[in-house]
């Protein structure tokens, strides 16, 4: 195969690969396969198994507390813990989280707008599924207490400092449980203190493994580019950390899911901009994480959506009356931005590079180049406009360079016309032998089709990626608006049109900017001069289809994405025009 057949096919294989992954999205990294382990855990109050003891069935009792039970006659009713940054609700059964919201936070455009104080209009953060962990639960995996924490009478005592809360669990074989919440010392963060009395002598020195859950699921942000809601923990191998993430399964099973073996040193759940991240404030430990399956209330009967529930294993080494076993976590509820994550965590930026993927450090690049014109516009529509000036003018030396030589080259081709033209003749029935004639033909007269603009675009490919990752997952253009356009992380959406066009499409808005850049980019090849060689013909003709599959793959992209796009396909056009001024040459334009 020559050259330019060969650079052409890896392109259209790149389009098709886009268009596969744009019509049939599929997660991320796949979850590693259940583990089986043993039932219970037999290792001290700071030993970390291997993997994650496989779960009991509800309701579970076993032989040393056959009629295990809170000794409580009702739960408390629900109480509020707030901080200047979040509004908690917590149940009286379980003393979970029934609701958290994130104040100053709105889930649409419209309601950010208004910028109510109205706590139902603030973002909620957890989605409650049908069964499974709750917030800051305590779960009997194991089988070792015989009851579900979650589901028992919890008890809450207003402590007088910091505006904190302990709630208690007393169970009729002598151990008390205690939960107490405050406000962590990093924004968007709660510090929950676990405690386990004890009033049997009998019962000293036995282990308890219990789960902790961070969060019962995180709110699926609902972008179609973004598998989520995502489970994350962070394990230490040697002297590294190593980020692992898991997306739910919509058909999956309900075993639990663990992460690989390795020291925890936190876990979570996130959507496309925010997270739920819980770590261990030493000397409390993670013994293992894993991910519950749930199943989505909201979701179809016929295809239930499922969710992820993170889960965190502890593990309680019961003490004599007197003493009390005590585990401090920290669960961070906020924005993924990076200085709300490094201020909360500095290790919890690892999340950040989950969505940037391997191109990350292109990425925050890109996303500090924009900060840097956003702090000079206030407007990050502008950023990304200077954003592509900026990339187009670093790129216009070697464009020039590649439209001149193919200005040359058709300029030199041309004149050989009638030579490809008795070629033609002579070998009409043997394509083969023509490409050899031609190829000796352009041998004898020093020319070389160029190849340089085919490996500028590979070479730009990286950098295509790690804008496109930028603008995807890019907290701070979330609800950011420019000209027409609400959300530039979202389809500009400029006209609704009161239904939903048929699969594979499934649109339900006029998006303008997708199609004006298929309109420019496609303007950018008709400009272009015909060239005179028959394969370099026969692929532009070709590349002709390309501005309309990208459209097409782009329709439901980031509007900031289309933006960029746009704005770098009608500059490649005035390039060319300078280019021609500059050179006196019939150049190409790039896109």
């Amino acid at each position: 195969m020559d050259k330019p057949r060969f650079l052409l096919a890896i392109v259209l294989c790149l389009a098709v690969l886009l268009l596969w992954n744009h019509l049939f999205p599929s997660p991320r990294r796949p979850a590693p396969p259940p583990q089986t382990a043993p039932p219970g855990v037999e290792s001290g109050p700071e030993s970390a198994p291997a993997t994650a003891p496989a779960p009991s069935p509800e309701g579970a009792r076993t032989a040393s507390a056959p009629y295990l039970r809170s000794t409580l006659e009702a739960p408390s009713g629900d109480v509020l813990l707030e901080s200047p940054e979040l509004r908690l609700v917590l149940s009286g059964t379980g003393a979970v989280a029934k609701d958290a919201r994130l104040k100053g936070f709105y889930p649409d455009t419209a309601s950010e707008r208004t910028s109510s104080e109205e706590p139902a209009t603030w973002l909620p953060i957890l989605r409650a599924p049908a069964g499974g962990s709750a917030t800051f639960g305590l779960r009997d995996h194991a089988g070792s207490l015989g009851l579900e924490l979650d589901s028992v009478p919890w008890a809450f005592v207003p402590l007088s400092s910091d505006g904190a809360l302990l709630a208690r669990c007393p169970l009729s074989n002598g151990l008390t449980f205690e939960k107490e919440f405050r406000p962590g010392k990093a924004p968007f963060t709660v510090e929950v203190v676990l405690r386990l009395a004890n009033e049997d002598r009998s019962a000293v020195g036995r282990d308890l493994p219990l789960s902790f859950s961070p969060a019962s699921s995180i709110f699926p942000y609902g972008d179609s580019l973004y598998a989520d809601p995502v489970a994350v923990a962070a394990l230490k191998e040697g002297y590294s950390l190593e980020a692992e993430q898991m997306v739910a399964d919509p058909k999956g099973g309900g075993r639990p899911r663990p992460f690989p073996a390795g020291e925890v040193l936190w876990a979570g759940s996130m959507n496309k901009y925010f997270a739920v991240l819980a770590k261990p404030l030493p000397p409390t430990r993670f013994v293992f994480a894993r991910a519950l399956p749930l199943v989505d209330p909201d979701a179809p009967g016929e295809a239930p959506r499922r969710l992820l529930a993170p889960e965190c294993g502890l593990s309680f080494h019961v003490k004599p009356p007197g003493e009390v076993e005590e585990k401090r976590i920290e669960v961070y509820f906020g924005p993924k931005r990076p200085a709300d994550l490094r201020e909360a965590e500095s290790t919890y930026r690892e999340v950040l590079s989950l969505d940037y993927g391997m191109f990350g450090w292109i990425s925050r690049l890109v996303l500090w180049i924009l900060g840097l014109f956003h702090s000079i516009t206030a407007s990050w529509g502008a950023s990304i406009v200077l954003l592509t000036c900026l990339v187009r003018s670093a790129l216009f030396p070697l464009n020039r360079h590649q439209q001149v030589s193919m200005a040359r080259f058709t300029e030199k081709a041309r004149k050989l016309q009638p030579q490809l033209e008795e070629l033609k003749r002579k070998y009409k029935n043997d394509f083969r032998k023509f490409n050899e004639a031609q190829g000796r033909l352009y041998k004898e007269h020093g020319l070389r089709p160029p190849f340089l603009g085919c490996l500028l675009m590979f070479l730009q490919l990286p950098v295509w990626y790690g804008l496109f990752s930028a603008l995807r997952v890019g907290y701070d253009l979330r609800h950011a608006p420019f000209l027409w356009i609400e959300d530039l992380s979202q389809p500009d959406r400029t006209l609704a049109f009161g239904f939903t066009l048929p699969w594979p499409l499934h649109w339900t808005h006029l998006n303008v900017l997708p199609l004006s850049m298929m309109v420019v980019w496609w303007l950018q090849q008709r400009m272009a001069p015909k060239p005179s060689d028959p394969q370099m013909a026969a692929q532009m003709k070709v590349l002709q289809f390309i501005p309309f599959l990208f459209g097409f793959m782009f329709y439901t992209y980031p509007a900031g994405l289309s933006l960029y796009w746009l704005v770098s396909s009608s500059l490649g056009i005035l390039e060319s025009k300078i280019i021609r001024r500059q050179t006196g040459l019939a150049v190409r334009p790039t896109s």
